[in-house]
């Protein structure tokens, strides 16, 4: 209990030092939950996550940005019918997700695109466009 809430605190002490534009703020609950695994790529052009979720469709899987805060969420449905079979071993995670990510300021959330391919959710969000110095003669 006490390593899992001192995880986000963690993950504030090393966001410095790594130089990452975005950490993850929510912590898994219980060991029941669906937390589909991601990770934060930084490239020259912005910031890439990568978010697995295996079995799910691009209609099964919601974004939302509400100021900073990049919310991923959906629901994998148990791929089996428990009604009719008696389970032996379970290791399959299934049931609710909801993945939040707080954007840095340097990166521009009007700007984010998504695809999702055999599984794997790629977003892309965009350094801001910084503006140029300008140069002013005096008259």
């Amino acid at each position: 209990m006490m390593i899992k809430n001192s995880i986000p605190a963690m993950m504030d002490v090393f966001h410095p030092f790594f130089n990452m534009n975005i950490v993850p703020e929510a912590v898994k609950t219980s060991p029941a939950d669906f937390r589909p695994a991601a990770s934060v790529i930084q490239g020259e052009q912005g910031v890439t996550l990568l978010i697995s979720l295996p079995g799910l469709s691009r209609e099964e899987v919601q974004l939302n940005l509400d100021g900073n805060m990049l919310r991923v969420s959906g629901t994998r449905k148990n791929p089996v019918n428990t009604d009719d079979k008696e389970r032996i071993s379970g290791e399959i995670s299934f049931g609710d997700f909801n993945r939040s990510f707080r954007l840095a300021e340097n990166l521009d959330g009007e700007s984010i695109t998504a695809t999702m391919e055999h599984g794997m959710l790629k977003i892309r969000v965009p350094f801001k466009t910084q503006a140029m110095p300008k140069q002013i003669s005096v008259g």
